[in-house]
C-alpha cells in the first residue's frame, strides 16, 4: 500500500470495526476516512489475519515492483519468510505477480486464463487442461503419457504367486 497506512478501530474485546477506519497518507501526514463499499458491516467483528505479503519496490516513479523480492508473514506460524518466485513461460512482456496457495509466480498478463474459466474449473465444470497455454498443455500431456506408460509397464509384470507372498 504505497504511501498509506490503514488504521482499523479495535474494541476492548479484540473485535475490529471496519466501519471505523482511517487512512493515513504518509506523503502529506493527513488522516482521512476511506469511502466504504457496499456490505461493510457497522458492528465490530472478530476477524483474523491469515497471511500478509510484502513486495519489494524498485522505483516509485514510475512505479515498479521487484518481482523477485516477496516475503510472506504467516499468522499461524508467526514466521516471516522469503517466498520462492517462479517464472512461468518465456518472453514475459507484461509481467504479473500471482500469489496463490500453490506458490508465487511471475507470468505474462496476456497468457493468464480468464477468471471466469478459473472459477468454472474450480467447480470441475471445465477441463483444467483448457486453461493452460499450448506449451504448458503439451508439457502436461507428455507427463500424463509418461505416467500412463509406467502404469502399462506395471500391468505387464507377472503377478506374484501366492507362495512368493508368504
Amino acid at each position: 500500500m504505497d504511501g498509506v497506512e490503514l488504521l482499523v478501530a479495535e474494541t476492548i474485546d479484540g473485535k475490529l470495526n471496519l466501519s471505523d477506519t482511517y487512512v493515513f497518507d504518509t506523503g502529506i501526514s493527513v488522516y482521512t476516512r476511506p469511502s466504504l463499499g457496499e456490505g461493510v458491516p457497522e458492528e465490530p467483528l472478530t476477524l483474523q489475519m491469515k497471511r500478509v505479503y510484502f513486495v519489494g519496490v524498485i522505483s516509485q516513479e514510475p512505479h515498479r515492483i521487484a518481482f523477485d523480492q516477496v516475503w510472506m508473514f504467516s499468522a499461524a506460524t508467526r514466521k516471516l519468510v522469503r517466498e520462492e518466485v517462479k517464472r512461468v513461460g518465456r518472453n514475459i512482456t507484461d509481467p504479473i505477480l500471482r500469489i496463490r496457495p500453490e506458490g508465487v509466480t511471475v507470468e505474462d498478463s496476456a497468457r493468464l486464463p480468464d477468471p471466469f474459466d478459473l472459477s468454472l474449473a474450480a467447480l470441475d465444470q471445465v477441463d483444467p487442461l483448457s486453461l493452460l497455454t499450448e506449451e504448458e498443455r503439451q508439457e502436461r500431456i507428455q507427463e500424463m503419457e509418461q505416467q500412463a506408460e509406467m502404469m502399462d509397464e506395471l500391468e505387464e509384470q507377472p503377478d506374484a504367486s501366492p507362495s512368493d507372498m508368504m
